[in-house]
């Protein structure tokens, strides 16, 4: 579901304002005011792509003074948001992938690429895990007057819940999965403060949302980055290499196998790390 000139709007659940000024000021060689400064004075002929030429349409039967001014005013973020894409389209710097993620999608990708595509999301395990511990803490907080709650169970709860936020971990992270038989996943680092509309339930489970982000990193053959520090815990328990290194094996599977039973899907141990043939990509919008 790409942003387009249908009248349908796109219900956006993240967006991050900063890396499209970015790109829009990059690509237009200027702020969007600025950019309207320069091209409200040239013709319609003038030798401009992208972004400008774009400008330069929308301003051509601009008459009126002070248009200029209202149109730059009007001009919010899902407004920069469909230009941008607009422009990235008609300068074919848009990679639309409308397939699964296969190793030749891979090789067709670089760094700074912008690509779009209809993606499933995972939330990291540890986050599934994260989510569900408090929405537990919740009800039975709200609900203890008309429920019997075993204050054992509460107690051990708690203990996880403090566990898992003492835990060296990366930060907020999201997969984005093009389908069952994909080749490789996008990994995406989000930023929470950049989410709007989420609704209930993010990412919802069996539901399609349209990606558009940056290419930053293509893992190459060995390297990995670890969303949990295994070597760390592990290295408190065990002080033999041989066995740290048995023992993060273990910690994995456990994690994984806890994880399983209380999200209710299978999770793999290649979930709790980001490496080979993983792409990670700055997510610059979802939408739905």
């Amino acid at each position: 579901m790409a942003i387009s000139p249908d009248p349908t709007v796109p219900d956006v659940v993240y967006l991050d304002e900063q890396a499209i000024d970015d790109i829009f000021s990059y690509l237009g060689h200027g702020t969007v005011s600025e950019i309207v400064e320069r091209v409200s004075s040239q013709t319609e002929q003038a030798a401009e792509a992208g972004l400008s030429k774009l400008l330069v349409a929308r301003l051509s039967d601009r008459s009126i003074e002070g248009e200029e001014t209202e149109f730059v005013r009007t001009l919010d973020p899902i407004g920069k948001l469909a230009m941008l894409r607009e422009a990235l389209e008609q300068d074919d710097l848009l990679i639309e992938i409308q397939e699964e993620a296969t190793e030749e999608v891979r090789k067709s990708l670089d760094r700074g690429n912008i690509a779009e595509l209809d993606t499933g999301l995972l939330r990291t395990p540890i986050e599934e895990v994260e989510q569900m511990i408090e929405q537990y803490l919740n009800l039975t907080d709200t609900f203890d007057e008309y429920i019997e709650v075993d204050e054992d169970d509460v107690g051990e709860v708690e203990e996880v819940q403090e566990m898992i936020s003492a835990l060296n971990r990366e930060g907020e992270i999201l997969r984005a999965r093009t389908g069952p038989n994909s080749d490789f996943d996008f990994v995406l680092s989000y930023n929470e403060e950049n989410f709007r509309n989420r609704g209930l339930g993010f990412p919802r489970s069996g539901a399609n949302y349209t990606l558009l982000g940056q290419v930053t990193m293509k893992f190459d053959e060995g390297e990995s980055i670890s969303l949990i520090n295994f070597v760390d815990m592990a290295s408190q328990i065990v002080d033999n290499p041989h066995e740290v290194q048995r023992k993060v094996a273990d910690m994995r599977r456990e994690f994984a196998s806890a994880a399983s039973k209380i999200t209710g899907r299978d999770v793999s141990t290649t979930e709790f790390k980001i490496s080979h043939p993983d792409v990670e990509m700055k997510p610059l919008a979802i939408y739905r």
